[in-house]
């Protein structure tokens, strides 16, 4: 039996109604719900988005992960797979067109370009830049730093839109694009920014500002065409980490008293989960490690919202700050529980 074949079964609704049930909890514990206007919450409604997602995907699904191989092994690794590719799609849904378009955008140039073998990448000062010309050495006499006007009369590819912009074969034709049009401006190759080539693409898609995790906006400056001084550089991390914080604080509001206090033990006191397990009366270390990995995917749902915090293109520095925000806040936590 196929994938195409087994959805057209008896058998198979039903157990897509029970899936969009466990989806729409899923959705409502980790907090995503404040993104419902990128996709149906309500268990009905997801039930038909899913089957929707599932006949989009059988024949794919069908030459990489045979559906076969998973009826042999039962129906829960089945209904697991269908949780995990549709949960996945959901989040890549929510990162690139919800809270922080304008971020993902600068965080997907940076993936792609610096992973592909054509494209020389350095890293510069605070910076990183691209070239199609590895020949050219990354150093301020080769270096594009933008400049005092704008790129809105600057040409740009008629068929690139936000639509396609975040795939890769766009990516690197719009950066070799740009990359061509700077070179022809200086009489020569030059290295670009990867800021630069994003300010360059938000001035013809016009990316939204970066929401908070409440709705409200937050202060963007985006990616602008001038020059990336200390001053601005200092800006721009004074904005990351008010952004971070403000995250972690809403990370930490879904978290249960015992995973904070598990996560604490653990990650700030260095515990171990059999220790864990002792000091609060739990049969064994698995107690400790399930409430411990609850708390992980708690946060896992969080980060997905800003790029810097998630694979592909995660920022260890970044995520660290995250993270130390993160359990302070949960210590706070406890600790006003406690004074009560």
């Amino acid at each position: 039996m196929t994938w195409q074949e087994w959805l057209k079964t008896e058998q198979a609704w039903p157990i897509i109604q029970r899936i969009s049930q466990f989806l729409s909890r899923r959705i409502r514990d980790a907090g995503l719900q404040s993104f419902s206007s990128q996709f149906n919450t309500a268990p009905e409604d997801l039930a038909a988005d899913l089957w929707i997602y599932l006949c989009e995907h059988a024949d794919e699904w069908e030459e990489k992960k045979p559906f076969e191989n998973f009826i042999k092994a039962g129906n829960r690794y089945v209904v697991s797979w269908i949780v995990q590719s549709y949960l996945n799609h959901l989040r890549d849904k929510i990162r690139v067109k919800g809270v922080s378009p304008a971020r993902y955008l600068y965080s997907r140039l940076r993936t792609v370009l610096s992973s592909h073998p054509e494209i020389s990448f350095a890293r510069f000062g605070n910076a990183v830049y691209y070239s199609f010309d590895g020949a050219v050495s990354c150093d301020p006499g080769n270096i594009y730093t933008g400049g005092s006007v704008g790129y809105s009369e600057w040409a740009f590819p008629e068929d690139v839109s936000e639509k396609n912009i975040y795939e890769e074969k766009t990516v690197i034709r719009v950066a070799e694009y740009f990359w061509r049009l700077v070179a022809r401006r200086h009489s020569r190759h030059l290295w670009v920014g990867v800021k630069d080539l994003a300010g360059y693409i938000m001035s013809f898609l016009n990316l939204p500002v970066v929401t908070s995790c409440d709705g409200g906006d937050l202060e963007f400056e985006g990616f602008p065409d001038g020059n990336w001084n200390a001053d601005y550089r200092e800006k721009e991390r004074n904005l990351m980490k008010s952004f971070i914080r403000n995250l972690a604080g809403c990370c930490a509001a879904r978290l249960s008293d015992k995973e904070k206090e598990v996560i604490l033990k653990h990650l700030r006191e260095g515990k171990t989960l059999e220790r864990i397990a002792d000091e609060m009366n739990y049969s064994s270390a698995s107690s400790a490690a399930y409430i411990k990995e609850k708390a992980y995917e708690k946060i896992r749902d969080c980060c997905v919202t800003e790029p810097n915090l998630s694979p592909p293109d995660l920022d260890r520095e970044i995520f660290n700050d995250f993270m130390e925000y993160l359990l302070e806040f949960c210590k706070k936590s406890l600790e006003n529980r406690n004074n009560k």
